[in-house]
């Protein structure tokens, strides 16, 4: 079975889809994220036959494949195939040329675009946090002034990190989404990015983080003490 979410609205998309998985994905089902970053070739065919030793309906997250170009290739490749699988296949996309949409429409059970309302200079916060979990320094560090610029407050900015290294941490030290009380597909994004941090490393950011919040607002030094932080990570 194939779903489509695609559009500009990131947060929409993954609310959805954990929402999904949430009243759909049976108690004993694999799920499986294929990130484009982490991508490796005929991943996708290799996962529309693939069976779990130990039973249970085997489910696919796949995750931005036009970022990818072999990925988008072979997707392309096997959609019909994704479709009329017994297993389950979730793609998340971002906005589509008319004729990836159009093959997506002929071959899914069902595809919904989610479309981020217009608001002017508005910057998309979710950016944030693929910088952080990634912990690419230079890249959170343009981002944060993006959304300076766009007329985010810092305070905003650091909910935003602070929830995703509290996730990371969650990720950490429990062994699934339900011990951890968050949804499975950001959870998942999480448990794989934490080879990037070191044992004690989040522990630490976050206290770190929190310590920018007070006293950012107690010295009305906020932006120059988180950039600081970003500059540090």
């Amino acid at each position: 079975m194939l779903l489509v979410f695609y559009g500009n609205n990131r947060q929409s998309i993954r609310v959805a889809v954990d929402d999904y998985l949430k009243n759909n994905l049976p108690q004993n089902a694999n799920l499986t994220t294929i990130e484009a970053d982490n991508y490796q070739l005929s991943q996708l065919s290799e996962a529309i036959n693939t069976n779990s030793l130990f039973g249970g309906e085997q489910w696919f997250i796949i995750d931005n494949p036009q970022e990818n170009k072999d990925l988008a290739t072979e997707i392309k490749t096997v959609c019909k195939d994704l479709a009329t699988s017994t297993n389950t296949f979730l793609v998340m996309e971002g906005e589509l040329l008319a004729v990836i949409k159009k093959q997506y429409k002929q071959h899914a059970q069902a595809i919904q675009e989610f479309k981020t309302p217009i608001v002017k200079n508005r910057f998309n916060v979710f950016l944030l946090t693929d910088s952080l979990i990634k912990k690419d320094k230079r890249k959170l560090w343009i981002d944060y002034q993006l959304a300076r610029h766009s007329g985010i407050s810092t305070e905003e900015i650091v909910g935003i990190l602070w929830w995703q290294l509290k996730l990371l941490r969650l990720a950490q030290i429990t062994d699934n989404a339900n011990e951890a009380g968050v949804s499975s597909y950001p959870y998942q994004k999480s448990k794989k990015n934490l080879i990037k941090f070191k044992t004690d490393e989040l522990a630490e950011k976050i206290v770190s983080l929190v310590e920018v919040y007070h006293k950012g607002r107690a010295e009305a030094e906020s932006e120059l003490l988180l950039e600081k932080w970003i500059l540090e990570l």
